[in-house]
């Protein structure tokens, strides 16, 4: 993996739920990815895309789909770190160390955050 990352912010509106501090769009790069991708195509997740290099399990009407892909385990190992960014777990602690409206770049050289203003 070359570097990963994510956005994270509060919703301005939910339908009229409460509005909760979460993890969205986990992507990740690899050595085999193109080093200009858009990260958007690069997600990984329970309902994302299959991703360019590291394949897909897809998710749908409550089943998981057979993986498709090179290399299951290391898609197994990015897919249990988007799930559990996606579960909420670390919500707290990455708020506190990267703020609201954030988008983290996570490389071996360092974590880079840039600010945003949420639309």
């Amino acid at each position: 993996m070359v570097e990963f990352g994510w956005q994270q912010y509060t919703p301005y509106f939910n339908d009229g739920e409460p509005c909760h501090f979460g993890i969205d769009r986990l992507w990740v790069r690899t050595t085999a990815d193109r080093p200009d991708a858009d990260p958007d195509d690069l997600r990984v997740g329970r309902y994302e895309d299959p991703h360019p290099t590291l394949g897909w399990r897809g998710w749908e009407a409550g089943r998981e789909w057979p993986y498709t892909g090179a290399d299951e385990p290391r898609y197994e190992r990015v897919r249990a770190l988007a799930d559990a960014l996606a579960e909420g777990g670390f919500d707290d602690v990455l708020l506190d160390a990267f703020g609201d409206h954030a988008t983290v770049t996570v490389r071996r050289d360092g974590i880079a955050v840039q600010f945003y203003e949420h639309d």
